[in-house]
């Protein structure tokens, strides 16, 4: 369906007024990133914006603006092909797409040479797109194919968590650039047990993501006390150890916000 200029210049105002009331806009590049997204048909299939780009677009939807430190310039996408909600273009290659947006993105290789790419990256800059898909059965880090999408996917242990109640965001350019997002509860949530999966080496970015939870649950205690409430019944069904990181991530947070969250959401 071609969407005729007065409703896209309606569209456009919206998104002029959103972005002058404090909306955090995103640059030109990231920009033409997510249009190449959006016309793979990736978020239309299901597919969901995981990580800083998530927490930012979760920050203007529930009416908050993050600290500007958590700018990242890394896009991360979870896809499950379970939770298959269309079928992409099978004509639109995603590295091509992405091509399209800047001639400089290339597949970076993957640290094993008999692995394929999960990553797109553009030459001479940071900027840069990665692919993750749950780990399903044994721990293996064996690139996953994804042919609908015609590349592969780096498998993430409990990703399935964040990506299976995703929900429709919009970004704020041009007349609005739909995206797929998390659930705020669940992401605050999973954002909790990824800290405590991160190696002693990665100590900063554990920091980094607990900061990231800690401000979400705030504003949730706040506004939408029930997203908490939501995301710890569908953690409840979650494996065992998943249920452990989880309560050790708590245990890290504020004293006041330990004592809510474990109120909130059941745990002992």
């Amino acid at each position: 369906m071609v969407e005729d200029a007065a409703s896209r210049s309606v569209r456009e105002r919206l998104v002029a007024s959103g972005v002058a009331a404090g909306l955090t806009t995103v640059s030109l590049a990231e920009a033409r990133i997510y249009e190449a997204l959006v016309q793979s048909g990736l978020f239309e299939a299901g597919a969901t914006l995981v990580g800083t780009h998530a927490f930012i677009a979760l920050g203007d939807q529930l009416g908050v603006s993050w600290n500007s430190s958590t700018r990242t310039e890394d896009i991360d996408l979870g896809h499950d092909p379970r939770f298959l909600l269309a079928t992409p273009d099978q004509n639109k290659d995603l590295g091509e797409q992405l091509r399209k947006a800047d001639r400089g993105f290339f597949a970076v290789p993957a640290f094993d040479r008999n692995h394929p790419s999960t990553r797109f990256r553009i030459r001479g800059k940071q900027l840069s797109v990665s692919i993750l898909t749950p780990t399903i059965g044994k721990t293996d880090d064996t690139p996953v194919l994804l042919p609908q999408l015609k590349v592969a996917a780096e498998p993430v242990r409990f990703l399935e968590y964040l990506i299976e109640d995703s929900q429709l965001a919009a970004v704020p350019h041009g007349a609005g650039l739909l995206v797929r997002i998390p659930h705020a509860g669940r992401f605050a949530l999973h954002k909790l047990v990824v800290s405590q999966r991160r190696p002693v080496s990665s100590a900063s970015k554990s920091r980094k993501v607990i900061l990231q939870a800690a401000a979400l649950i705030d504003c949730l205690r706040e506004i939408r006390p029930g997203d908490i409430r939501l995301a710890a019944a569908a953690a409840s069904k979650m494996p065992r150890q998943f249920l452990t990181q989880l309560r050790q991530g708590v245990s890290v947070l504020p004293q006041e916000q330990t004592a809510w969250i474990k109120e909130a959401a059941k745990l002992s």
